[in-house]
């Protein structure tokens, strides 16, 4: 999915003030122990983590890089809470972050028949497909539109994503579908003699039908189940 800003949990934050850092430490030195176990760890005294954790001094770096260590947290959560708090969550994520990610093949509207490999592949979040396109990840597929006879439904450019398990016209919608050695996004509609209605969504190109000769011979790719575009 084309973006792009970053959302508020990928930003970086500036580091916040010594009060808010403060509360963070005093979370660190919980899993540190007692406040003077926290100071034998970072060699100072327990009235220095005391001051530190109230704001009323200035963390030094390198007490508060041998609390992390200790205690297993991320200098960057400690100085700006952004994040998982420890490594282990941090590792977690990522992982999920991992796991969550699939690619689907995007090809391109224009190349001639025969030409099965994809252009390239775009990464999508799994949950999202699952969630927002509802198509089985391995029977979709992504190509860019091309021409305004779709708009101001489809524009030109759109990324569409197809499912390419729909092969024939089993209900209204649009789809992909190779008519004259060319590729071409329509909406389609199945009449009750077997002939198929070619709409466009622009008032300017002219609508069709499709008798049943003519219908049998097409050659659906599948239905367009998502469509999207650039602000």
């Amino acid at each position: 999915m084309a973006k792009s800003q970053l959302s508020a949990k990928d930003r970086v934050s500036l580091p916040t003030t010594d009060k808010e850092v403060g509360k963070r430490l005093d979370l660190v030195a919980d899993r540190v122990g007692t406040r003077a176990e926290a100071g034998v760890a970072a060699g100072v005294s327990d009235d220095m983590i005391i001051n530190y954790i109230k704001g009323r001094s200035k963390l030094p770096f390198r007490v508060a890089s041998a609390l992390c260590a200790v205690a297993g947290v991320r200098m960057d959560w400690l100085a700006t809470g952004d994040g998982p708090m420890t490594f282990d969550a941090w590792e977690a994520e990522i992982q999920a972050r991992a796991l969550d990610q699939v690619r689907i093949p995007r090809y391109d509207i224009a190349a001639p028949p025969g030409a099965d490999a994809p252009a390239e592949w775009l990464v999508f979040s799994k949950v999202w497909i699952i969630e927002s396109v509802g198509v089985p990840i391995n029977q979709l597929s992504a190509m860019a539109a091309r021409g305004d006879s779709m708009a101001p439904e489809i524009s030109d450019g759109d990324l569409l994503l197809v499912d390419n398990s729909e092969r024939a016209v089993t209900a209204d919608g649009i789809y992909v579908f190779r008519m004259n050695g060319e590729l071409a996004v329509k909406r389609l509609q199945r009449l009750a003699d077997g002939e198929i209605a070619v709409k466009s969504s622009n008032a300017h190109y002219d609508d069709y039908v499709l008798d049943t000769a003519k219908a049998g011979k097409l050659k659906i790719v599948g239905r367009v189940r998502w469509h999207g575009r650039r602000i």
